[in-house]
């Protein structure tokens, strides 16, 4: 795996979706580690990156449960944003 290309993660749902992107890429690669160990008869190896492979399965979930909050924040924030306009415009309060 080489290094991301980006040095700026722009905002934090940006740099979620990112880490979600290079999680994922990760898992591939050890399912392939995996496979091949498999295929050469090197159980220690397999059992050894099959363990790690469990602990991205769980990194993977945790990382998609957070941008999916994030993700309900900024909606939030959005209708937040709509509904405070037409009260600053009348000058009323909410």
């Amino acid at each position: 795996m080489k290094r991301p290309d980006r040095d700026n993660w722009g905002s934090g749902s940006q740099a979620l979706r990112s880490a979600l992107q290079l999680e994922i890429m990760l898992s591939k690669v050890l399912q392939d580690l995996k496979t091949l160990a498999s295929e050469n008869n090197e159980a220690a190896l397999s059992d050894c990156v099959g363990e790690f492979l469990d602990k991205q399965m769980k990194d993977i979930a945790s990382l998609e449960y957070h941008l999916g909050c994030w993700k309900e924040l900024e909606e939030l924030a959005q209708w937040e944003t709509l509904f405070e306009k037409p009260a600053a415009a009348s000058g009323e309060e909410i």
